[in-house]
């Protein structure tokens, strides 16, 4: 499992690579380093590429997952680009959280328009 930060090739946006089944530690973790550098305005949107992540069968590890990400980053919008076994069910749970967050996120399956999503809101942001 591997959970990995680095500046996007998008102006303004940072991209998270999320590899094998990411643990809750790992994620907070993560989380709190994000929280430091969204203070800083180190950046202002996140693309989430987690196309080779793997998540445990249970449904409430995703919801509280997505619960303490909005937490912090429910300011700015998020690209999450969705693993290939991301199942509908799931999808269901995070999209409600999302809603109830009434969070900036857009789900993907596929980079190019991942990418196209996140400079429409970096030009939104500058006009």
């Amino acid at each position: 499992m591997s959970l990995a930060v680095e500046k996007s090739s998008i102006p303004g946006f940072l991209e998270i690579k999320i590899v094998g089944a990411p643990g809750h530690t790992a994620l907070v973790s993560l989380l709190t380093k994000l929280e430091a550098m969204l203070a800083t305005d180190a950046f202002f949107g996140l693309l989430v590429d987690a196309r080779d992540a793997e998540f445990p069968e249970g449904r409430s590890y995703s919801r509280e997952a997505w619960e303490d990400t909005l937490t912090i980053l429910n300011s700015i919008p998020i690209a999450y680009l969705k693993p290939a076994n991301f199942e509908a069910d799931r999808e269901v749970v995070i999209r409600a959280v999302i809603h109830e967050w009434e969070a900036d996120v857009a789900f993907f399956t596929e980079r190019e328009p991942a990418e196209a999503w996140c400079r429409e809101q970096c030009a939104a942001r500058s006009a």
